[in-house]
């Protein structure tokens, strides 16, 4: 049974996403496609849109079998984190052929040979490295300088664009992890990641959460599987979190925000001083960011200080595969998992229990959905 994988959020699924999963089934000719999805929090430092359970519920409806949940712990890291953990799960489960991921290039040579180069780091790019980041950028901005010396004006344009800076991640993961699993790349078509603007019938996810969250439909960017799933639900207004992270971060010291993954340099006293005048979290963001710690970063580690994250949580790595969801292809594929995974499979507490370390993790991630719920 050839099995592919994708690394996902679905926040939330839509037609983009449908084609990915169409096309992955064309290209690797798969008998079934395994969806690593986020739970209840997303990379970027965020509530996810609509509940995991019936984000899970809309992908098995699009075309995925089996919704395996990314933890919060594992999902709230740079992206280099977060693709590797990712990765490092799916590899462990020990019967994907194929990592399916999308791009807005679809020059996988070059994209694999900036992954060789991080990898490997070579002396002309550790100094050219070096030489960006004594100009006070940021560490993103100087890396991608740093390729662009090393490998030449094309793979710095390349490495800018997000989706294909998460494929090198993934590519990255693949190598160090010495798997046997092959990237297949899809390009990515429509409106680009970010984008305000719909095409045609595609749209980004973040231009259907901003309709959600002004009231607009959003029935003709989505399958109509999972407009239907939708239509009973209300979108996670962020706005509603405002009030308890800056409650929280008012009463964190100094020392605590320090031990929060990448906080560091000051950045935790910047924050304290900035919280006395700032009534919103995005407020907060603004105030606090510079050239060297770029929005995404900071709104992540306040997550995660808002989640009790710490630094040595982000050097972890996940010792549980939680089911979320699967239908009767993604059955036939659990089964065969259960033959081969090096980490325990676990639909519910009763499948860790003798691991303290898994369900010391597990009791964690109950707690942040209890906090999404109260939230929500």
């Amino acid at each position: 049974m050839k099995t592919a994988a994708v690394i996902c959020e679905y926040n939330p699924f839509h037609n983009g996403h449908k084609y990915q999963l169409d096309m992955a089934r064309s290209i690797t000719g798969c008998n079934g496609i395994v969806a690593l999805m986020s739970g209840n929090y997303v990379q970027r430092g965020d509530f996810s849109v609509y509940p995991k359970l019936f984000r899970a519920r809309a992908a098995l409806s699009g075309g995925a079998d089996l919704i395996l949940e990314n933890p919060a712990v594992f999902t709230l890291r740079s992206a280099e984190g977060y693709a590797y953990s990712a990765v490092y799960t799916l590899n462990a489960l020990g019967c994907i052929d194929y990592l399916v991921f999308g791009a807005e290039s679809d020059d996988i040579p070059t994209l694999k040979n900036i992954a060789a180069l991080l990898v490997e780091e070579t002396h002309s790019y550790r100094s050219a490295l070096k030489d960006e980041l004594s100009q006070g950028v940021s560490y993103a901005a100087a890396r991608c300088k740093a390729i662009g010396k090393v490998l030449g004006t094309n793979a710095e344009t390349i490495i800018k664009q997000p989706n294909n800076l998460l494929a090198v991640e993934y590519l990255k993961a693949l190598i160090r992890l010495s798997s046997g699993i092959e990237p297949i790349l899809i390009r990515r078509r429509g409106a680009g990641h970010h984008s305000e603007e719909a095409n045609g019938e595609t749209a980004s996810a973040s231009f259907i959460r901003s309709q959600l969250v002004s009231g607009t439909g959003i029935s003709e960017y989505v399958p109509n599987s999972a407009s239907d799933i939708y239509s009973s639900l209300h979108p996670f207004n962020q706005k509603n979190a405002d009030s308890a992270i800056l409650s929280s971060l008012c009463l964190c010291s100094a020392k605590d925000l320090s031990d929060v993954p990448d906080i560091s340099e000051g950045l935790e006293n910047k924050i304290k001083s900035e919280l006395l005048n700032c009534t919103s979290l995005d407020e907060l963001i603004l105030a606090v960011k510079s050239k060297r710690y770029a929005y995404s970063r900071i709104r992540r580690s306040l997550l995660c200080a808002f989640l009790r994250i710490s630094s040595a949580d982000s050097t972890t790595l996940p010792t549980y595969i939680k089911i979320l969801d699967f239908n009767n292809n993604g059955r036939q594929i659990l089964n065969n998992v259960k033959k081969t995974s090096l980490l325990p499979l676990a639909k519910n507490a009763s499948a860790i229990l003798r691991n303290n370390t898994a369900m010391e993790l597990w009791k964690r991630e109950l707690a942040f959905d209890r906090v999404y719920e109260i939230l929500y």
